[in-house]
């Protein structure tokens, strides 16, 4: 997806693959935006699980600032 509304588009449509039919799907972002349609984030450094964020139903954009918020917690820990 190389523009906005493509990407939006997309990450929906995975979503709705996700949850409708139950399929797990596996994608790897540097991008909090892509990540905020995710149920579950897992952070690695050197290879390792340093830390985990899950949805726990709450909507896109409060999971969005989760993310934010332990990506700065993760800037500060540098």
């Amino acid at each position: 997806a190389f523009d906005y509304s493509s990407a939006n588009e997309l990450l929906a449509a995975l979503w709705e693959v996700n949850h409708t039919i139950g399929n797990k799907i596996l994608m790897v972002t540097h991008v909090p935006y892509a990540a905020s349609y995710t149920d579950h984030i897992l952070y690695f450094k050197d290879g390792h699980i340093i830390s985990e964020l899950y949805r726990s139903g709450s909507d896109r954009r409060v999971f969005y600032n989760e993310i934010m918020n332990e990506a700065a917690r993760q800037d500060g820990n540098r």
